[in-house]
């Protein structure tokens, strides 16, 4: 197990995905391979405070992606998804979130403030892509009064009808 920050790209290049023989694709790749041909929601996965690193790097990647309006960007950090609204304005970016944090490891207040979205505001989301396990919430429907909420992980056809039952 390695963190992704710790090895080079051509020793990312080498991993193979689940128990398969396929290679995983540099971002660049990807986007190259879907080619606009669906829309993309991608996750920044903050590692040690290292959002304006990460926001520098994909933003500079997305700036030659041609197909601008198929890309979302989201990340659990508020600090990341207030950087990307600050420094580009062609993507949606929202907020994700859930309603426990405990297992993170989170002071008291910061638990408070991150459960209670009490950044979603200052991060100026677009959007909020909640965790469908955790709804109804009152906070997530709170902060989306007049925003879009997005869910995760819908992969049941219980989820589903859940989300149905959360729509009406």
């Amino acid at each position: 197990d390695k963190v992704v920050e710790d090895i080079t790209l051509e020793e990312f290049k080498k991993i193979t995905l689940l128990k398969t023989k396929e290679k995983m694709p540099s971002f660049e790749e990807f986007l190259d391979e879907i080619n606009g041909k669906v829309p993309v929601l991608v996750e920044f996965k903050v590692y040690k405070g290292n959002w304006v690193a990460l926001s520098i790097e994909a933003l500079k990647i997305l700036s030659t992606y041609k197909f601008k309006d198929k890309i979302a960007l989201q990340s659990f950090d508020p600090r990341c998804v207030e950087y990307l609204k600050e420094h580009s304005n062609e993507y949606s970016c929202g907020l994700l979130a859930q309603a426990d944090y405990s297992s993170e490891g989170f002071s008291g207040i910061v638990h408070f403030i991150i459960r209670k979205l009490l950044l979603f505001r200052k991060a100026h989301s677009d959007f909020l892509s909640y965790k469908i396990d955790d709804l109804p919430n009152r906070c997530a429907k709170r902060v989306t009064r007049h925003k879009q909420m997005l869910v995760w992980t819908v992969n049941t056809k219980e989820k589903l009808e859940k989300v149905i039952g959360l729509r009406n």
